[in-house]
């Protein structure tokens, strides 16, 4: 019999993997996954012992998986850079840029921007039709900017850029979170 602390541990990989390589949408869609959504009843601060962030990975896993709200409030209760990070995520998505703004202020200089600015300046690269302005170094607000540029756009490339930013954005922050404790930004 399952505990009631802690999830099915064959199930919630099978979830992890399912959602490994799932495109993140740059703004919130209704629904969700109803396995996702029925792991958030559970204890989900047992989800993922042993990583750099449990909680983290677990706003990310729901995130993911389309359960803006439940994702919400995981990472509401978190008082880390990665729960501030998550929280900016969500808030960027439901959108509500400044909100979003005022949680990457909590975040500061996260140890992903490196890899962020480097995934995000090679699928800029790959996209010949549309230039879009990259900084010297990852900047937020300025990605939000340029997030609430492509939610108006009506650019097809520019969306798909920034969209592909945003999700690569996300998954980066989810692995960051589910690496092992200290373990390296690339895992």
């Amino acid at each position: 019999m399952q505990s009631a602390a802690r999830p099915d541990s064959s199930k919630l990989l099978e979830l992890t993997r399912r959602f490994s390589h799932t495109a993140v949408p740059l703004t919130r869609a209704s629904g969700g996954d109803d396995e996702a959504r029925a792991f958030a009843q559970s204890r989900p601060d047992t989800w993922f012992p042993g990583v750099r962030s449990p909680g983290g990975a677990v706003a990310g896993l729901l995130l993911i998986a389309g359960c803006w709200s439940e994702a919400h409030d995981v990472a509401s209760e978190l008082d880390t850079p990665e729960g501030s990070y998550w929280h900016a995520l969500i808030h960027r998505m439901e959108p509500d840029t400044w909100n979003s703004n005022y949680w990457f202020r909590s975040v500061g200089q996260h140890p992903l921007f490196p890899a962020l600015l480097e995934r995000a300046r090679a699928i800029a690269a790959l996209q010949a039709q549309v230039a879009i302005q990259l900084w010297p170094r990852w900047d937020s607000k300025r990605f939000n900017d340029l997030c609430e540029e492509a939610r108006m756009s009506t650019d097809a490339a520019l969306v798909k850029i920034v969209e592909e930013i945003h999700s690569v954005e996300v998954h980066l922050l989810w692995d960051w979170c589910l690496t092992a404790a200290g373990g390296d930004v690339n895992g």
